[in-house]
Protein backbone atom coordinates (compact mmCIF):
# COMPACT_ATOMS: atom_id res chain seq x y z
CA UNK A 1 0.00 0.00 0.00
CA UNK A 2 3.09 1.86 0.87
CA UNK A 3 4.19 1.51 -3.22
CA UNK A 4 0.49 2.75 -4.22
CA UNK A 5 1.26 5.98 -2.18
CA UNK A 6 4.17 6.51 -3.18
CA UNK A 7 3.09 6.00 -7.14
CA UNK A 8 -0.02 8.40 -5.92
CA UNK A 9 2.26 11.46 -4.94
CA UNK A 10 4.39 11.09 -7.77
CA UNK A 11 1.16 11.47 -9.66
CA UNK A 12 -0.04 14.48 -7.69
CA UNK A 13 3.26 16.32 -8.71
CA UNK A 14 2.35 15.52 -12.18
CA UNK A 15 -0.92 16.79 -11.98
CA UNK A 16 0.90 20.05 -10.34
CA UNK A 17 2.91 20.32 -12.96
CA UNK A 18 0.66 19.77 -15.77
CA UNK A 19 -2.07 22.19 -14.54
CA UNK A 20 0.76 24.85 -13.78
CA UNK A 21 1.56 23.99 -17.78
CA UNK A 22 -1.83 24.73 -18.46
CA UNK A 23 -2.68 27.83 -16.64
CA UNK A 24 0.83 29.32 -17.56
CA UNK A 25 1.30 28.45 -21.50
CA UNK A 26 -1.81 26.91 -22.53
CA UNK A 27 -1.79 27.03 -26.61
CA UNK A 28 2.10 25.79 -26.15
CA UNK A 29 1.48 22.82 -23.80
CA UNK A 30 -1.85 21.51 -26.16
CA UNK A 31 0.51 21.84 -28.67
CA UNK A 32 3.22 19.85 -26.92
CA UNK A 33 0.43 17.58 -25.70
CA UNK A 34 -1.08 16.87 -29.19
CA UNK A 35 1.94 16.61 -31.50
CA UNK A 36 4.36 14.87 -29.22
CA UNK A 37 2.16 12.76 -27.00
CA UNK A 38 -0.22 11.91 -29.62
CA UNK A 39 1.36 12.31 -32.78
CA UNK A 40 5.07 11.34 -32.45
CA UNK A 41 4.38 8.27 -30.20
CA UNK A 42 1.53 6.94 -32.50
CA UNK A 43 3.75 7.28 -35.52
CA UNK A 44 6.71 5.53 -33.45
CA UNK A 45 4.58 2.92 -32.68
CA UNK A 46 3.54 2.27 -36.01
CA UNK A 47 6.61 2.75 -37.35
CA UNK A 48 7.84 0.24 -34.63
CA UNK A 49 5.07 -2.49 -35.85
CA UNK A 50 5.73 -1.89 -39.34
CA UNK A 51 9.32 -2.84 -38.64
CA UNK A 52 8.12 -5.92 -37.34
CA UNK A 53 6.37 -7.17 -39.47
CA UNK A 54 9.47 -5.64 -42.44
CA UNK A 55 11.99 -7.97 -40.22
CA UNK A 56 9.63 -10.97 -40.68
CA UNK A 57 9.84 -11.92 -36.58
CA UNK A 58 8.68 -15.15 -35.96
CA UNK A 59 5.49 -13.54 -34.12
CA UNK A 60 4.92 -11.03 -37.07
CA UNK A 61 1.45 -11.08 -39.34
CA UNK A 62 -0.08 -9.40 -41.61
CA UNK A 63 -1.79 -7.59 -38.51
CA UNK A 64 1.38 -6.00 -37.70
CA UNK A 65 1.26 -4.54 -40.89
CA UNK A 66 -2.36 -3.57 -40.89
CA UNK A 67 -2.20 -1.81 -37.34
CA UNK A 68 1.27 0.01 -37.65
CA UNK A 69 -0.20 1.83 -40.96
CA UNK A 70 -3.14 2.56 -39.56
CA UNK A 71 -1.58 3.98 -35.99
CA UNK A 72 1.27 5.23 -38.07
CA UNK A 73 -1.23 7.15 -40.37
CA UNK A 74 -3.06 8.22 -37.30
CA UNK A 75 -0.39 9.66 -35.49
CA UNK A 76 0.77 11.53 -38.48
CA UNK A 77 -3.01 13.29 -38.56
CA UNK A 78 -2.78 13.91 -35.09
CA UNK A 79 0.57 15.38 -34.98
CA UNK A 80 -0.58 17.50 -38.34
CA UNK A 81 -4.32 18.45 -36.78
CA UNK A 82 -3.82 19.14 -33.37
CA UNK A 83 -7.16 20.31 -33.34
CA UNK A 84 -8.86 17.01 -32.92
CA UNK A 85 -6.81 16.39 -29.80
CA UNK A 86 -7.57 19.82 -28.56
CA UNK A 87 -11.68 18.76 -28.99
CA UNK A 88 -11.26 15.43 -26.88
CA UNK A 89 -8.25 16.85 -24.03
CA UNK A 90 -10.53 18.44 -21.79
CA UNK A 91 -12.81 14.94 -21.45
CA UNK A 92 -9.37 13.50 -20.60
CA UNK A 93 -8.65 16.10 -17.58
CA UNK A 94 -11.83 15.68 -16.51
CA UNK A 95 -11.61 11.50 -16.48
CA UNK A 96 -8.40 12.07 -15.00
CA UNK A 97 -9.60 14.40 -12.17
CA UNK A 98 -13.01 12.04 -11.69
CA UNK A 99 -10.62 8.52 -11.11
CA UNK A 100 -8.68 10.38 -9.49
CA UNK A 101 -11.81 11.73 -6.84
CA UNK A 102 -12.90 8.25 -6.54
CA UNK A 103 -10.19 6.52 -5.55
CA UNK A 104 -9.65 9.26 -2.84
CA UNK A 105 -13.21 8.63 -1.59
CA UNK A 106 -12.84 4.93 -1.22
CA UNK A 107 -9.69 6.17 0.75
CA UNK A 108 -12.03 7.91 2.78
CA UNK A 109 -13.86 4.95 3.89
CA UNK A 110 -10.77 3.00 4.11
CA UNK A 111 -9.13 5.35 6.66
CA UNK A 112 -12.52 5.98 8.69
CA UNK A 113 -12.86 2.41 8.65
CA UNK A 114 -9.39 2.05 10.44
CA UNK A 115 -11.07 4.83 12.90
CA UNK A 116 -8.96 7.79 11.69
CA UNK A 117 -9.58 11.55 11.70
CA UNK A 118 -8.58 12.60 8.56
CA UNK A 119 -11.21 10.68 6.43
CA UNK A 120 -13.52 13.71 6.54
CA UNK A 121 -10.91 15.93 4.97
CA UNK A 122 -10.42 13.51 1.82
CA UNK A 123 -14.30 12.78 2.08
CA UNK A 124 -14.56 16.08 1.40
CA UNK A 125 -12.00 16.83 -1.04
CA UNK A 126 -13.47 13.62 -3.14
CA UNK A 127 -16.84 15.00 -3.56
CA UNK A 128 -15.62 18.54 -4.67
CA UNK A 129 -13.38 17.64 -7.07
CA UNK A 130 -15.43 14.74 -8.58
CA UNK A 131 -18.12 17.81 -8.98
CA UNK A 132 -15.04 19.85 -10.45
CA UNK A 133 -14.33 16.55 -12.91
CA UNK A 134 -17.87 16.73 -13.78
CA UNK A 135 -17.98 20.47 -14.70
CA UNK A 136 -14.56 19.71 -16.89
CA UNK A 137 -16.87 16.74 -18.59
CA UNK A 138 -19.89 18.59 -19.16
CA UNK A 139 -19.49 22.58 -18.17
CA UNK A 140 -20.08 24.71 -21.09
CA UNK A 141 -17.27 27.25 -21.24
CA UNK A 142 -16.88 30.04 -23.81
CA UNK A 143 -13.85 28.76 -25.25
CA UNK A 144 -12.07 25.87 -25.45
CA UNK A 145 -8.90 27.44 -23.99
CA UNK A 146 -11.12 29.17 -20.66
CA UNK A 147 -11.83 25.86 -20.24
CA UNK A 148 -7.97 24.32 -20.31
CA UNK A 149 -7.11 26.77 -18.12
CA UNK A 150 -10.04 26.00 -15.70
CA UNK A 151 -8.59 22.35 -16.18
CA UNK A 152 -5.09 23.58 -15.06
CA UNK A 153 -6.66 25.07 -11.73
CA UNK A 154 -8.31 21.94 -10.96
CA UNK A 155 -5.26 19.38 -11.36
CA UNK A 156 -2.99 22.12 -9.21
CA UNK A 157 -5.10 21.69 -6.48
CA UNK A 158 -6.23 18.52 -6.99
CA UNK A 159 -2.63 17.28 -7.05
CA UNK A 160 -1.76 19.58 -3.92
CA UNK A 161 -4.93 18.68 -1.98
CA UNK A 162 -3.64 14.83 -2.78
CA UNK A 163 -0.15 15.34 -2.05
CA UNK A 164 -1.61 16.66 1.78
CA UNK A 165 -3.81 14.08 1.82
CA UNK A 166 -1.89 11.30 0.94
CA UNK A 167 0.75 11.94 3.74
CA UNK A 168 -1.66 12.21 5.94
CA UNK A 169 -3.24 9.02 4.85
CA UNK A 170 0.39 7.50 5.32
CA UNK A 171 0.57 8.73 8.65
CA UNK A 172 -2.55 7.38 9.81
CA UNK A 173 -2.12 4.03 7.84
CA UNK A 174 1.40 3.79 10.26
CA UNK A 175 -1.07 4.92 13.41
CA UNK A 176 -3.27 1.61 12.87
CA UNK A 177 -0.37 -0.46 11.89
CA UNK A 178 1.79 0.65 15.21
CA UNK A 179 -2.21 0.28 16.98
CA UNK A 180 -2.45 -3.40 15.59
CA UNK A 181 0.97 -4.57 16.84
CA UNK A 182 0.33 -3.26 19.99
CA UNK A 183 -2.58 -5.26 20.25
CA UNK A 184 -1.02 -8.43 19.05
CA UNK A 185 1.94 -7.69 21.54
CA UNK A 186 -0.72 -7.64 24.46
CA UNK A 187 -2.64 -10.68 22.92
CA UNK A 188 0.58 -12.63 23.07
Amino acid sequence: FNKILKGEIISSVFYVLLGLCLILIPTQTVDVICKVVFGLILIGVGVYHIYIYIRGKDSATIMDLLSGVVVFVLGVFLFMTPSVVLKLLPWMLGAFVLVDSLWKFKGAFLLKKGGQGAWSGFLVSSLIFIALGIVILFGRFPKIMTLLIFAGWVLVCNGAADIILFIIMKLGLRKIAKRAEAENAVED
